[in-house]
């Protein structure tokens, strides 16, 4: 849900500078090229199967039966061992722009209120028993330190998610693995869409629209979640994880929240980040 930050009357509005980040991207060239169907020659007459493609089949089909059978003679380790290397690439990097370092909350409240006023996130979090204020957070490093190079006193805090740890202690794989890509998925749209209204590349109007179905797409994972017969200790925290960005996201739609829409997308953006990492290491 996003935090109401009480705005201090002796701070004045500071505007962070964000545009290493959005200015960086180029929207995509649509290709021009009249794609040909597959199966027709330039002619308009349909070519036949090729010899190549047969044996082709042939090859592949005699590797999945191979593949079967020895995973049958190895007593299923086979096929194991690959599952578990699929589960290792499960690893999410984030990068978080964050000010300061405070003893106590109000401080860290006070500067949030700046970073916000300037279209930041403004989330506070702890580390270390220390406060700190993110300004944005971002899947790749290097858009985070161009940002953090343009704001003095900002630094780069690095966190992974390993979804594997939730691997090890939990049988409902299906579940973890779709959740968190879901989650995953919906910061990453939500990213560009701030990015595309910061720099007016898309209204308010049609970034709104985005916000909604990332929400839409969320309520389907809960939808989901609720649907499914697994621990119930695991859906309970996959449910917890979702929350956060759905509630955002609702927020934003119901409130009409155009006043300050990258501030509060960027929020939502580190609000989610938090519950992934938060959620993986449980």
């Amino acid at each position: 849900m996003l935090r109401n930050i009480p705005r201090a009357a002796c701070i004045k509005n500071i505007t962070m500078d964000y545009s290493p980040y959005y200015f960086r991207r180029e929207p995509k060239k649509k290709d021009r090229a009249v794609p040909q169907q597959a199966g027709y020659a330039a002619g308009g007459k349909r070519r036949g199967i090729r010899l190549e493609a047969v044996l082709l089949l042939i090859v592949f089909a005699s590797l999945v039966t191979a593949l079967i059978l020895a995973n049958v003679w190895s007593g299923e380790k086979i096929l194991s061992a690959i599952t578990g290397a699929f589960k290792d690439g499960d690893v999410y990097d984030f990068y978080t722009v964050a000010v300061g370092e405070y003893e106590n909350e109000r401080e860290a409240v006070v500067q949030a209120t700046v970073i916000r006023a300037g279209g930041g996130a403004g989330y506070i979090y702890t580390e270390g028993g220390k406060y700190y204020v993110a300004m944005a957070t971002y899947f790749d490093e290097e858009s985070a330190k161009a940002v953090a190079e343009k704001n003095e006193g900002s630094f780069v805090y690095a966190r992974t998610a390993d979804v594997g740890r939730l691997y090890e202690t939990s049988s409902d794989d299906a579940a973890i693995r779709r959740t968190v890509s879901d989650l995953t998925d919906a910061l990453i749209a939500l990213d560009g869409l701030c990015v595309g209204y910061a720099s007016n590349e898309a209204t308010a109007a049609d970034t709104l629209t985005g916000v909604t179905e990332v929400r839409n797409s969320l309520y389907a994972t809960k939808e989901y979640l609720y649907s499914i017969k697994a621990d119930a200790g695991l859906l309970s925290a996959l449910v917890s994880a979702v929350e956060p960005v759905f509630e955002g996201t609702e927020a934003v739609v119901m409130d009409n929240h155009s006043d300050e829409l990258c501030a509060a997308l960027r929020y939502i953006i580190c609000a989610g980040v938090a519950s992934i990492c938060a959620l993986c290491a449980a």
